[in-house]
Protein backbone atom coordinates (compact mmCIF):
# COMPACT_ATOMS: atom_id res chain seq x y z
CA UNK A 1 0.00 0.00 0.00
CA UNK A 2 1.32 3.51 -0.74
CA UNK A 3 2.65 5.49 2.21
CA UNK A 4 0.18 7.99 1.04
CA UNK A 5 -2.94 5.52 1.29
CA UNK A 6 -1.75 4.02 4.28
CA UNK A 7 -1.56 7.54 6.14
CA UNK A 8 -5.35 8.23 4.91
CA UNK A 9 -6.19 5.11 6.22
CA UNK A 10 -4.25 5.57 9.76
CA UNK A 11 -5.81 9.25 10.24
CA UNK A 12 -9.04 7.89 9.34
CA UNK A 13 -8.89 5.00 11.97
CA UNK A 14 -7.37 7.30 14.74
CA UNK A 15 -10.52 9.99 14.12
CA UNK A 16 -13.07 7.70 15.80
CA UNK A 17 -13.42 8.81 19.36
CA UNK A 18 -13.88 6.41 21.73
CA UNK A 19 -15.11 6.02 25.29
CA UNK A 20 -14.33 4.28 28.32
CA UNK A 21 -16.19 3.00 30.72
CA UNK A 22 -16.44 5.83 32.92
CA UNK A 23 -17.60 8.07 30.65
CA UNK A 24 -13.81 9.33 30.02
CA UNK A 25 -13.33 10.79 25.93
CA UNK A 26 -10.47 10.19 23.91
CA UNK A 27 -9.81 10.60 20.30
CA UNK A 28 -8.87 7.33 19.51
CA UNK A 29 -8.23 4.00 20.32
CA UNK A 30 -4.38 5.05 19.74
CA UNK A 31 -4.97 7.69 22.68
CA UNK A 32 -7.29 5.11 24.89
CA UNK A 33 -4.55 2.39 24.59
CA UNK A 34 -2.05 4.22 25.69
CA UNK A 35 -3.42 5.34 28.93
CA UNK A 36 -2.93 1.66 29.85
CA UNK A 37 -6.61 0.77 28.91
CA UNK A 38 -7.84 -2.86 28.34
CA UNK A 39 -9.22 -3.02 24.48
CA UNK A 40 -12.81 -4.34 26.69
CA UNK A 41 -12.66 -1.23 28.72
CA UNK A 42 -13.39 1.42 25.89
CA UNK A 43 -15.18 1.89 22.33
CA UNK A 44 -17.33 4.06 20.85
CA UNK A 45 -20.27 2.53 21.57
CA UNK A 46 -19.57 3.15 25.00
CA UNK A 47 -20.15 7.14 24.18
CA UNK A 48 -23.37 8.28 25.71
CA UNK A 49 -24.64 9.21 21.99
CA UNK A 50 -24.59 6.09 21.00
CA UNK A 51 -27.92 4.02 22.40
CA UNK A 52 -26.65 0.30 21.93
CA UNK A 53 -29.94 -1.58 21.23
CA UNK A 54 -31.15 -4.08 24.04
CA UNK A 55 -30.49 -7.52 22.00
CA UNK A 56 -26.74 -6.70 21.96
CA UNK A 57 -27.22 -6.76 25.80
CA UNK A 58 -28.28 -10.56 26.56
CA UNK A 59 -27.35 -11.02 30.16
CA UNK A 60 -28.53 -7.71 31.02
CA UNK A 61 -25.59 -6.01 32.87
CA UNK A 62 -25.50 -2.68 30.72
CA UNK A 63 -22.58 -3.59 28.76
CA UNK A 64 -22.07 -4.85 25.46
CA UNK A 65 -21.59 -8.57 25.03
CA UNK A 66 -18.99 -7.93 22.25
CA UNK A 67 -17.29 -6.62 25.40
CA UNK A 68 -16.98 -10.16 27.04
CA UNK A 69 -16.51 -12.05 24.41
CA UNK A 70 -13.93 -10.18 22.82
CA UNK A 71 -15.53 -9.45 19.31
CA UNK A 72 -16.41 -5.89 19.13
CA UNK A 73 -16.18 -4.34 15.73
CA UNK A 74 -16.27 -0.98 14.80
CA UNK A 75 -17.83 -1.25 11.55
CA UNK A 76 -20.95 -2.70 13.36
CA UNK A 77 -23.85 -0.86 14.41
CA UNK A 78 -24.42 -1.40 17.73
CA UNK A 79 -27.50 0.90 17.40
CA UNK A 80 -29.50 -1.24 15.62
CA UNK A 81 -30.78 -4.60 16.66
CA UNK A 82 -28.52 -7.87 16.55
CA UNK A 83 -28.48 -9.93 13.69
CA UNK A 84 -30.62 -13.68 14.69
CA UNK A 85 -28.88 -16.40 12.62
Amino acid sequence: MPAETTATANATAEAIEVCGADGTRFASDREALDTGLDMALFGATMCPEYQMHPSWDADQDGSNDCYNDQTCDVTVDYTAPRPTE
